[in-house]
């Protein structure tokens, strides 16, 4: 297929970019195939990531290729498109993404396609609105960056003694005891997080936590970009995360 790499570089470079890092990351190694050496080992993602920084926000990859600011072309058609089909493919599942490839391939080979047409097809094979993910990360200038604002757990004690639940008398607790023989309530620790969206695109967040001696646990903050989600399970442990259009919340409980 041809693109026009006059106006739509990344059509071309960008797909281009994210194809091969792919093939490098099957026959090489998803985090050496660019770059091996003691002490020092690189993947396509990688070295992708490491040409980001928060100084590329005053172009987009949908301008013409002569109007970049200097020395900024090859990141927005080549890194920065192979970034965005990397998060997309994250997003909607690998497989997913290789059904679109191939569609938009098999649909325009021989064809001269524009970004309008591949968006087209990524909605199509994705079942989602996938427009304001590309509002955002092709034709937008902005950032995709979160990060971590705080990080708490605190001990809460767990009700103990003869209490009254449902209209039916229980004896919770007092299965450990203090050295005097009196029982000590159990303890269970609320966790909160926050996580805070420090560029301007929105895009789904998972938090994972740990706790010593358990498996790990994931919950979801933002469904889709912009929008929310919450989880809980039930009264000895629960979580969930709220979303605003600057930060998320998340907290969980564990006994």
């Amino acid at each position: 297929m041809a693109n026009n790499e006059f106006e739509e570089a990344w059509l071309d470079e960008g797909i281009n970019t994210y194809s091969t890092g792919k093939v490098m990351d099957r026959v090489y190694g998803a985090h050496n195939g660019m770059l091996d050496v003691p002490f020092l080992k690189a993947g396509d993602l990688d070295m992708a990531r490491a040409t980001n920084s928060p100084a590329m926000r005053f172009d987009t990859s949908l301008q013409p290729a002569w109007s970049y600011s200097e020395g900024t072309y090859g990141f927005y058609s080549y890194y920065k498109p192979a970034l965005v089909l990397r998060t997309l493919e994250n997003w909607v599942g690998e497989q997913t993404m290789a059904r679109i490839m191939r569609t938009y391939h098999e649909r325009w080979r021989f064809r001269h396609p524009g970004s309008d047409d591949f968006f087209t097809v990524a909605r199509e094979v994705a079942g989602r609105d996938v427009d304001g993910f590309f509002a955002q990360t092709i034709r937008g200038a902005g950032l995709l960056d979160y990060e971590i604002g705080s990080a708490a757990s605190t001990a809460v004690a767990a009700p103990s003694g003869v209490v009254d639940t449902g209209g039916k008398r229980e004896t919770l607790g007092g299965a450990s005891r203090t050295r005097s023989g009196r029982p000590r309530p159990a303890l269970t620790y609320r966790t909160v997080v926050d996580v805070r969206r420090a560029g301007e695109v929105m895009m789904p967040v998972e938090v994972a936590f740990k706790f010593a001696g358990k498996p790990v646990e994931r919950r979801p903050g933002t469904a889709a970009p912009g929008g929310s989600a919450s989880s809980s399970r039930g009264p000895r442990s629960s979580s969930g995360c709220r979303s605003t259009r600057t930060e998320s919340s998340c907290s969980t409980s564990t006994g």
